[in-house]
């Protein structure tokens, strides 16, 4: 996991992802029900559509975040917002999203 300073968001790589230990995050799909149907989902995931993030709190567990969505565009403006506005440190966009875990057939 990269975190360039405190000011920036902390991102994540597939690789990395596929190298923790999956209790000791929590994988949000921010995408719309469709986009998951028509396309996949990473089978960890939950899903909790991007304008939802804020009313669930979820950032408020204990436990890492990652955050993804078709590209890793919209999840990264969710997690920018949380960092900034909300002073979340435990959340994580992950780069490339679902298209890049899916390219590394992971």
């Amino acid at each position: 996991m990269q975190a360039p300073d405190k000011n920036t968001m902390k991102s994540i790589t597939v690789k990395e992802l596929a190298l923790m230990d999956p209790l000791s995050y929590k994988l949000i799909d921010i995408r719309e029900a469709y986009e998951i149907e028509e396309h996949g989902k990473i089978p960890s995931a939950q899903n909790i559509i991007m304008e939802k993030v804020l009313e669930s709190e979820i950032w408020k567990n204990n436990c890492n975040i990652i955050f993804y969505c078709r590209s890793g565009r919209r999840s990264s403006a969710v997690n920018l917002h949380l960092t900034h506005f909300h002073k979340a440190s435990n959340t994580y966009n992950l780069i490339g999203g679902y298209n890049k875990w899916k390219e590394n057939e992971l």
